[in-house]
């Protein structure tokens, strides 16, 4: 047996992924409906998701686990810091029927992740300018974990 394959043809990182931010007992018909689009919208996108995925594990592997999330905004003066927050408002304040849009718009930001990390230093010496970034970091973490933790899938070629 492959060592992602778990039963029934279920990659094992893509299940853990989803159950690590879901209430699993709660909705599992909901949780196996989540395993099974991002395992099908994987194979199908691997061109962006691939890069996305790279991203996206740098964005919540930053993340201060102290973090409570504040969001100075007056303290993002970089312009990489202000399109990666509008980025996220946009997410944020959509209303998505299906997880292929949301997915979509997901790995759109991958380049403004990119852009920030490019040009930013995220622990800046300035402890509020570092707490203005933590947070928008915070942010965006959040908003993957709307489906699930990004930091859990392995990467496939």
């Amino acid at each position: 047996i492959d060592s992602l394959t778990f039963g029934y043809g279920l990659e094992e990182d893509i299940i853990d992924s989803v159950c690590s931010v879901n209430k699993v007992f709660k909705d599992l018909k909901h949780t196996k409906v989540k395993i099974d689009f991002i395992s099908k919208y994987y194979k199908q996108n691997k061109e962006k998701f691939n890069p996305f995925l790279i991203a996206a594990k740098r964005l919540v592997r930053i993340v201060d686990s102290t973090s409570n999330g504040s969001l100075d905004t007056s303290k993002l003066t970089i312009e990489q810091e202000k399109d990666l927050l509008s980025n996220l408002d946009k997410i944020n304040k959509k209303e998505y029927t299906s997880y292929d849009d949301f997915l979509n718009d997901l790995t759109s930001l991958t380049t403004p992740i990119n852009s920030f990390f490019e040009k930013v230093l995220v622990n800046d010496p300035d402890p509020e300018i570092r707490k203005a970034r933590q947070g928008l970091l915070k942010k965006g973490k959040s908003l993957f974990e709307k489906i699930c933790d990004f930091n859990q899938i392995v990467e496939r070629n």
